[in-house]
Order: C-alpha cells, then structure tokens, then sequence
C-alpha cells in the first residue's frame, strides 16, 4: 500500500467515528423536539376523544420543558376549554420566553376577551391582529369588536378574516352576524343560508341561521327554524335569547349580546 493510500484508510478510520459522534449529538439535540411533538400529538388526540383534563396535564408538561411554541399550544387547550385565567398564565409564560411572540400576543388578547375584560382584549387584538395577519386573529378581533359595540368596524375584521380562509364556515358565520348587527340584513342572510346549505354545516351555523333571521325582523321564520333545528331541552333558553335581541332597541345592546354569544 502506498504512502498516500495508507494516509486515506487512516483518515478514513478516523473519520468514522467522527461521523457517527456527531450523528449521536444530532440525535440528542433532538429528542427533545421529538419527545414533545410526541407528546402533542397524544395531547390533541386525548383532546379529541373528550379528556381534557388528561390532555390539559400532557400540555402542562410538553410547555414544562418547551419553548414558547409548546406554552401557546397550552394557552390554546386552555382557551378551548373555556379557563381564561389558565391561558393567560399560559401565554405569558411563552413571552417570558419569547417576548415578541405574536401568537402570544394575540393568544393573550384571546385570553381577556374570555374572562369578559373587553377593552383590554379589544387594546392588544387590534394591535395584534395586523402583525400575525390570520385569519384566527382577525376573526378574535371581530368578536371584541362586537362585544364593544362596534358592529361596523367587526365586519371590516371579519371580512379580512373571511378573504384569508374563505372556505371556513366558522368565520362566514361571524361576518353573517355582523353584518346583520351593522344593518345589511340582505347580506347578512344570504351569507348565512350559504353557509347553512354547505354539506360541512353543522347544528351552530342553524342556530346562527336564526339569530340573522331574528336580527334582521324575520321572527316567526327565526323562531320555526328553533323549533325544528334546536333540542328540546335547548329550547326556551334560546327563544329567550331571540326575543331578547329583538326587544333590545339600542344597536351597542344587541351588539353585545351577539358579542356573547360568539365568544361562547
């Protein structure tokens, strides 16, 4: 062998090694990755199947030792299971880690506008919103801008909501309400029977359906379309709810009411 070949087989040998040291601090660096992507997955699985309380705890611990990606995750479940004070706690922990976070900035927002604090919500949504330009952050700003009164201005968020996730029935609905409250019945109604005549419409958007209808003066076809889409036992809680909006004569009072009922 020769002098050159030999120096090869030697770097070679040696190299290896190497090779394989780095693949196994490459592996290391990413088990932590893996690990909580691993423990999402379960955790939106558990949260699909109805354990929230178990999928709240799996959260917990993927954002224990995550980064500000896993601790808004949390603060989302958090949302999703109605506990603003557990989102915010959530989301705040993700700035500390990361303090231009705009899925954190908008999650907070989120977070006031669930525990009824509407103009802290409206404050850091409306500056939030522009900066994360989704569809998710315009629609959270149409809502408090609807529980704010300002049903004009919640159809301008909507709109913007809708052009970025136009085949979302969710949001065609929000911007149906808000048209209605700001005064374009026609719209607002014709919106809203698209939505109800997608083959994705779900039992909400007829109860949405109604709440047009009602705003917009139809009550009898508001209160019929109640009697045969709405269970029995839902029943007298939600005609209440009809005959509440339509008795309410000052346009901020219904506003606020829709308001309600879209931040469920």
């Amino acid at each position: 062998m020769t002098r050159s070949n030999r120096l090869a087989s030697l770097l070679l040998v040696a190299w290896l090694p190497a090779c394989t040291l780095t693949q196994q601090a490459a592996s290391e660096a990413d088990r932590p990755q893996v690990q909580q992507r691993g423990a999402q997955v379960l955790a939106s699985t558990l949260e699909d199947s109805g354990e929230m309380a178990t999928a709240l705890a799996v959260y917990e611990s993927a954002a224990a030792t995550g980064d500000a990606a896993a601790a808004v995750q949390l603060g989302e479940a958090y949302l999703r299971s109605g506990d603003g004070i557990g989102a915010e706690r959530a989301f705040r922990l993700a700035l500390e880690r990361e303090p231009n976070n705009g899925p954190a900035q908008l999650g907070l927002g989120s977070a006031a506008l669930r525990r009824g604090e509407v103009d802290a919500a409206l404050a850091t949504l409306a500056k939030v919103a522009p900066i994360v330009d989704s569809a998710a952050s315009f629609n959270r700003l149409g809502i408090a801008l609807t529980l704010a009164g300002q049903a004009p201005e919640a159809v301008t968020a909507f709109e913007k909501s809708h052009s970025r996730a136009s085949d979302d029935l969710d949001i065609a609905a929000n911007l149906a309400l808000a048209e209605a409250l700001a005064g374009r019945k026609e719209q607002a109604i014709d919106r809203i029977r698209g939505v109800v005549r997608s083959e994705s419409a779900k039992a909400t958007h007829r109860r949405t359906l109604a709440l047009v209808l009602a705003l917009s003066g139809a009550s009898a076809e508001a209160q019929s379309l109640v009697q045969t889409n709405v269970p029995v036992t839902e029943r007298p809680a939600f005609l209440r709810r009809l005959r509440t909006l339509e008795a309410a004569g000052d346009a901020r009072a219904r506003a606020r009411i829709v308001g309600t009922i879209l931040a469920g």
